[in-house]
């Protein structure tokens, strides 16, 4: 990244769902040189997830496949 050195401890982070609409600019070498992609979650993580957001709530719900 333009602006830091190479021996500066700086970890730069960023997320996009549309990475198509990312500038060429900054997606250039010396700038977010690493894309990791990750893959939205299937439906049991999604239930999961679910499960676990909600196990904190006093209602009983149930999850219905459709």
């Amino acid at each position: 990244m333009d602006g830091f050195y190479p021996n500066e401890k700086v970890l730069i982070v960023a997320a996009t769902n549309r990475i198509d609409l990312v500038d060429h600019a900054i997606l250039r070498a010396g700038r977010f040189d690493l894309k990791i992609f990750i893959p939205p979650p299937n439906f049991e993580q999604r239930k999961g997830i679910f499960q676990k957001i909600l196990s904190k709530k006093t209602k009983e719900l149930s999850v219905v496949d459709e």
